[in-house]
């Protein structure tokens, strides 16, 4: 098969080949369709973290079933499928249930183990989702990092309806999907960002009040706050949390 190869960490991705892969008993076999580039494909060829070599890359995948291992019963081939990029072994799931991420096993798919940016991709059979069949091929090659990251965000935070949410430099992935998020789960989300552009999209996307980021106060009392800017925002986005 044709694949995005790291042969090296650091190191820089080729376009080659390798053997078509066979999955192992609880895995299937996906023939791509669509993968996404990822920020973190980048971090990967810097050497963070150095996976095993040669490498394939991709985290954000969908793609039908061609093959599945013997003990899978659940999945077929022919399937549509999207590929759910947080793993953990069973015995952490079982122990850790949605905290499997805290687990020592936890790894996400394309960048501690091969991935998706390939003819084929070998995933465990129980990080394979059906696809949402009203969403295009693209879209579903989009969410799922980026998705999985902002909802455990809330998740840790324990947002409940009704509650405000403050997101801090909207406009990335995950600010995005947090916002898509938070909406959902029915709370008052104010996004800010230095980019009139971004703020007019979060508007389009449910924000309930846009702030630029440069204003020199916010005037903001937040149940929680996703920050993902860093340094530079940190005191306001302290500032913004509600008392208790």
């Amino acid at each position: 098969m044709e694949a995005w190869i790291l042969n090296e960490s650091p190191g820089n991705y080729v376009w080659g080949t390798m053997p078509d892969p066979t999955p192992a008993a609880d895995e299937v076999r996906i023939k791509v369709v669509t993968s996404a580039l990822n920020h973190m494909d980048l971090w990967v060829t810097r050497g963070m973290p150095k996976p095993p070599l040669p490498h394939i890359p991709g985290c954000d995948t969908a793609g039908i079933v061609d093959a599945v291992g013997s003990a899978v019963t659940s999945i077929a081939v022919g399937d549509e499928v999207v590929v759910n990029p947080g793993v953990s072994p069973v015995d952490e799931i079982v122990r850790y249930g949605n905290n499997s991420p805290m687990g020592p096993g936890f790894m996400i798919w394309g960048e501690h183990c091969k991935g998706g940016h390939g003819t084929y991709a070998i995933a465990p059979a129980r990080n394979v989702r059906p696809r949402p069949q009203n969403r295009s091929w693209e879209e579903c090659a989009a969410f799922p990092l980026a998705y999985l990251t902002a909802l455990r965000m809330l998740n840790r935070a324990r947002l409940r309806a009704g509650e405000t949410v403050l997101i801090v430099g909207v406009g990335s992935g995950v600010s995005s999907a947090a916002l898509s998020l938070a909406k959902w789960m029915g709370a008052t989300v104010i996004a800010t960002s230095r980019d009139e552009v971004k703020r007019k999209q979060a508007t389009v996307m449910g924000a309930d009040k846009v702030i630029d980021t440069a204003a020199d106060r916010w005037d903001v009392e937040a149940d929680v706050v996703i920050e993902s800017v860093g340094p530079a925002t940190w005191d306001k986005s302290m500032r913004s949390l509600a008392p208790g």
